[in-house]
C-alpha cells in the first residue's frame, strides 16, 4: 500500500509540474554591486484550464548567501517588505489558466558575489505541496548594467525557419535584418514575447540588429535563416 501511495503521489507531482511553466528561462538576475535595487519579472504560465490555490517560498542558497544581500518578492496581492520569503497563509494567489506575473528584486548594498534561489509555488498553506519550481541564479558584479542588459539579449532559435524571438529585450524597439552585402532586407518593431516571421527569406547567413526607441544600436548578432522544417 506505501508502495502505491508513493507511485500516486509521484504521478500528480510530474502531472502538476508539466502544467506550469515561466518565462523567461532560464532566471538569471545580474545586479551590479552600485545599483540600489535590481527588478526582475518572471511570468509564470498555467497551462491547463485548472484552478490552483498558490502560497510561495523563495528559498536561498544558505552556503552563498551573504547577510548583506537583501531580496523582495511581490506576488499578485502584495509586494512584501524585504528578506519576507514566505506569502502569509491570509493571502494566497488564485490562479487559473493564463499568465501572471511575479516580480523578484534583489539589493546588493554594495557587496559582490554569487547565489543560488528557488521560488517554489506550493498548493497548501503548510507549504509542503510542491506545485513548481522557479531556479534562479544571482550575479551581484561591478560590471554596468548597460552592459549587463546588453549580454544578457539573445535571439532564439537561431538557426531560424520561420520565425525568431528576443530574450531579454525590454529595451529593443526595432529590429533590422541585412544579408551579406550590408543591404537591408527585413525590418520589425520589436514588443515583448514579439515572434517575427521570417519565413521568406532566403536560406543563409543575416546580421540582425538590435535598436532601442532612438535608433541606437543595443546590440548586433549574426542569425542562420534554414529551409522550413530543417
Amino acid at each position: 500500500m506505501k508502495h502505491i501511495f508513493t507511485l500516486v503521489f509521484l504521478y500528480f507531482s510530474i502531472a502538476v509540474f508539466g502544467q506550469f511553466n515561466h518565462s523567461p528561462n532560464p532566471v538569471v538576475i545580474n545586479a551590479p554591486v552600485d545599483s540600489v535595487i535590481t527588478k526582475y519579472k518572471i511570468n509564470i504560465e498555467v497551462e491547463r484550464d485548472t484552478n490552483y490555490v498558490v502560497y510561495w517560498e523563495l528559498k536561498k542558497d544558505s552556503t552563498t548567501w551573504n547577510e548583506n544581500w537583501a531580496t523582495q518578492v511581490c506576488d499578485l496581492n502584495l509586494c512584501y517588505l524585504p528578506n519576507v520569503d514566505r506569502n502569509p497563509k491570509s493571502f494566497p494567489n488564485y490562479m487559473g489558466q493564463g499568465n501572471y506575473d511575479f516580480y523578484v528584486y534583489f539589493i546588493p548594498n554594495g557587496v559582490a558575489g554569487q547565489t543560488h534561489m528557488e521560488l517554489v509555488l506550493y498548493g497548501d498553506d503548510e507549504y509542503s505541496q510542491e506545485l513548481y519550481t522557479i531556479e534562479i541564479d544571482v550575479n551581484a558584479s561591478t560590471t554596468s548594467t548597460k552592459e549587463i542588459s546588453k549580454n544578457l539579449i539573445s535571439v532564439y532559435p537561431n538557426p531560424a525557419s520561420d520565425y525568431f524571438s528576443i530574450a531579454n529585450g525590454n529595451n529593443v524597439s526595432k529590429i533590422k535584418i541585412y544579408n551579406m552585402f550590408g543591404a537591408e532586407v527585413k525590418s520589425f518593431y520589436h514588443y515583448n514575447n514579439a515572434q517575427h516571421l521570417v519565413g521568406d527569406l532566403k536560406p543563409g547567413m543575416y546580421i540582425l540588429r538590435m535598436l532601442d526607441n532612438k535608433n541606437n544600436t543595443i546590440k548586433t548578432v549574426k542569425f542562420n535563416k534554414i529551409h522550413s522544417g530543417a
